[in-house]
């Protein structure tokens, strides 16, 4: 009896035991390292020439606004941007390879011109720098022009103060290598840009 007692009490330690060491196995492939931030993280994405995202956007004047889909091609200096707004009103799209830009509206009509933010201010009612938003849309500044940026704990930013736009970054997305932000405003007084990306094409996901 003693010994069935103790033949027990073995096979039940050896069930904790193994169940202690699934347990540590399991945390041990759940567990993600964290992402690059910081310095590495800029330098990591300035080497990434060609990147990509989808989503939503959403801007206003402080009286009127309007929203829709929003696709972005990034290849270097050339970039591709299509848009479609809320029931397919409002079509556009954008191509731009740094010095000359053409914007085509759902209706057929071409415009052209060297400054993308000329064309997208003036035909569209975007009133944003083009030139500005690749960088910040990545959580990045742009070189050269001074800045202001507010970190967290995590190393990310929370904040960036740069020609005369307040961003900031609401939300990031741990499963794509670097952390990504996936809800972004963009402000300039009454005027704001609210981003909702949906996914990114950067680098290797998870």
């Amino acid at each position: 009896m003693k010994a069935d007692l103790h033949r027990g009490a073995g096979t039940g330690r050896q069930f904790l035991l193994l169940f202690c060491v699934l347990l540590a196995a399991c945390s041990a492939t759940t567990t993600k390292e964290p992402g690059l931030t910081g310095l590495d993280r800029q330098q990591f994405l300035e080497s990434i020439h060609v990147w990509s995202f989808t989503g939503r956007v959403a801007l206003s004047d402080g009286k009127d606004g309007g929203s829709g889909s929003l696709e972005w091609r990034q290849d270097e200096s050339a970039l591709n941007i299509e848009f479609r707004g809320a029931l397919g009103r409002g079509a556009w799209m954008l191509e731009s390879t740094g010095d000359h830009a053409k914007l085509q509206t759902g209706k057929g009509d071409t415009f052209q011109s060297h400054d993308a933010t000329y064309l997208v201010s003036r035909h569209v009612g975007w009133q944003v720098p083009m030139d500005a938003l690749p960088y910040w849309v990545r959580g990045l500044a742009v070189p050269g022009s001074q800045a202001q940026i507010v970190s967290g704990e995590d190393g990310l930013p929370q904040s960036l103060s740069q020609l005369d736009w307040q961003i900031s970054y609401d939300r990031w997305e741990a499963d794509y290598e670097p952390v990504m932000p996936v809800r972004i405003t963009a402000s300039r007084g009454q005027y704001s840009l609210k981003l909702i990306v949906r996914s990114w094409d950067i680098a290797a996901t998870f």
